[in-house]
């Protein structure tokens, strides 16, 4: 595949890094340190295109590809990992709803979505449900024309922010994973409730909480898809989801590698640069390589989504796997250049190390996306 970007590609990635460089990575270390939901990125974001990108145009988006998803996923992340985040959480319910929403529900909730006005929770993980989806216990009943809600989620993203949050419920218990019902539940329904804002290590201005369904109506008109195929609803969403992550994780540890790099040739020790030292010269290289590597595996999957050529659950789980644990590599290594410089919580690599380990379990871990791959494989 020939992964020269086209010069709408390249208009898009300059403009995105323009409004990195002027309005998100100038706030970054302080929506880290307090750990808030950044609003002023979010509207930066709904003016100049992103929260756009991945609508049709006949609700007002601009109808882009994956490609040049992952292109500004990367840029953002690149500044700012939590906004990064949130801008994905944000996708993943856009995408569900563009590929499983009638068309009630595409005309309600998107043309809110372009302008960022409108936030998405995607909520599928439980105490009991993470990686083994299917074994989720929240329950919808049908009862009276609709249906109540009873149970928990947990790392919802978005949660303080979210106007509508995309559910995973079980409508035919028995059924394990084939009675799973996905439905849209609007902020302030009876019922619904925060009940914990987690206080994570990194990816901090990334709001992430636990709910509570408790006797929680939701009308049959917010059905996503068809009544107990939600799984594959929820599930289908982590393709692209995946293909994302490793854009930000691409755009995390080329940000590590620039500020190692640029520490290198300033930091003098023993009467010269650390750059002048091979043990860093290599690490440095090692380091370019990787993330070269890396965002080759996201511009193929990226490819794959807008094709539907390939195997594209393989390509969005390698490229997820590799660029992760890439990051995780990176952010250490540059720590590692800074030595006790680094280890300063307001030092940019330290966020950029917190910041990355979450990448290894977000969207399936990476022993999940292994799964994922051998079975591809394997067959």
């Amino acid at each position: 595949m020939d992964f020269v970007l086209s010069d709408e590609e390249k208009q898009w990635q300059g403009r995105i890094r323009r409004l990195v460089s002027e309005e998100i990575a100038p706030r970054a270390g302080d929506t880290d340190r307090a750990a808030t939901y950044p609003w002023e990125n979010v509207r930066a974001m709904a003016r100049e295109g992103p929260y756009g990108l991945l609508i049709p145009r006949e609700y007002g988006g601009l109808q882009e590809s994956y490609m040049v998803g992952a292109i500004a996923m990367e840029e953002i992340a690149k500044g700012c990992a939590g906004t990064a985040i949130i801008l994905s959480a944000g996708w993943l319910g856009i995408d569900i709803i563009v590929r499983f929403g009638n068309d009630d529900q595409k005309a309600r909730f998107l043309p809110e979505m372009v302008r960022g006005e409108l936030q998405s929770s995607f909520c599928l993980t439980e105490n009991q449900a993470g990686s083994d989806a299917a074994a989720l216990e929240t329950k919808a009943e049908a009862r009276d024309g609709q249906y109540i809600l009873n149970g928990t989620k947990r790392y919802a993203g978005n949660v303080e922010a979210a106007g509508c949050f995309i559910v995973a419920a079980k409508t035919s218990a028995e059924k394990r994973g084939k009675g799973i019902t996905a439905f849209i539940v609007e902020k302030g329904t009876p019922g619904l409730s925060i009940t914990k804002i987690h206080n994570k290590m990194g990816i901090r201005a990334a709001v992430h909480g636990d709910l509570l369904f408790e006797n929680c109506p939701v009308p049959r008109g917010s059905v996503l898809g068809e009544v107990d195929r939600g799984l594959r609803v929820m599930l289908g969403a982590l393709d692209p989801g995946r293909v994302f992550a490793g854009a930000m994780a691409v755009g995390i540890a080329e940000a590590a590698y620039d500020a190692a790099k640029r520490h290198a040739k300033t930091r003098v020790q023993f009467g010269r640069p650390l750059a002048e030292n091979q043990v860093i010269q290599f690490a440095l290289a090692d380091m370019d390589v990787e993330i070269q590597a890396a965002r080759l595996l996201v511009q193929q999957a990226a490819k794959a989504l807008d094709t539907g050529q390939g195997d594209v659950a393989k390509a969005s789980a390698a490229c997820k796997l590799f660029a992760s644990e890439v990051l995780q590599r990176v952010s250490d290594g540059a720590v590692q250049v800074f030595a006790s410089f680094g280890y300063d919580l307001d030092s940019p690599v330290n966020r950029h190390y917190r910041d990355a380990r979450s990448f290894r379990i977000m969207e399936g871990s990476s022993e999940i996306q292994r799964m994922i791959i051998s079975r591809c494989i394997l067959g």
